[in-house]
């Protein structure tokens, strides 16, 4: 889970440590709930709690898929679901890059009853996963999908770096081309072996 709750206080950091444990104790409870079903769990927990904050998020599990035939290598797919979060970013090991569309959803604490839905894509060897929070995309006055695209490209840069090194360069680099951040930034890096 990667999420971002609004605002930027000690409150905000407060609602996300909570929502945070919502989620992880949700998917530990529930293991065989898809990450949507996980997602409105929170969400209904948030309003039956009183969290009166707004948040966006994705929550995603990467699956292992046994081979098909007898020796057949096992697979790895990833699962997941926003609400109202940037899409996932997938970078191949050649260094080609999509963002996994899927509708973004209703932020929580908004409609606790909205349908949540979800997407699956088959990650290949070496794919690296990117969940990141809005800060490091958006900047007043750019064009977000061209610091969408611009993400793409510094990742894909550094598809086959280890993956504290291909973190900590693309965040460099993406604080660096638009000034400072004026918002909280998480990037996220998981990758299929």
């Amino acid at each position: 889970m990667l999420g971002d709750v609004m605002g930027h206080d000690a409150r905000a950091s407060a609602v996300m440590g909570q929502l945070r444990v919502m989620a992880r104790t949700t998917a530990w409870s529930f293991p065989d709930e898809s990450p949507a079903q996980v997602l409105s769990r929170v969400d209904h927990a948030m309003a039956g709690l009183g969290v009166t904050s707004m948040a966006t998020c994705v929550v995603a599990r990467v699956e292992t898929v046994p081979g098909t035939r007898p020796g057949a290598p096992v697979r790895h797919r990833l699962r997941w679901t926003s609400a109202g979060h940037p899409p996932p970013l997938l970078v191949r090991a050649d260094g080609s890059a999509e963002l996994l569309g899927q509708q973004p959803g209703v932020p929580l604490g908004v409609a606790p009853d909205a349908e949540r839905t979800e997407a699956v894509v088959d990650l290949p060897p070496g794919a690296t996963v990117l969940l990141y929070s809005d800060g490091l995309v958006e900047r007043r006055g750019a064009c977000l999908g061209a610091r969408l695209r611009h993400l793409a490209r510094a990742a894909g840069r550094r598809a086959g770096a280890p993956l504290g090194e291909l973190v900590d360069a693309v965040v460099a680099e993406m604080l660096d081309d638009a000034g400072p951040a004026r918002d909280d930034v998480a990037l996220l890096a998981v990758r299929a072996r």
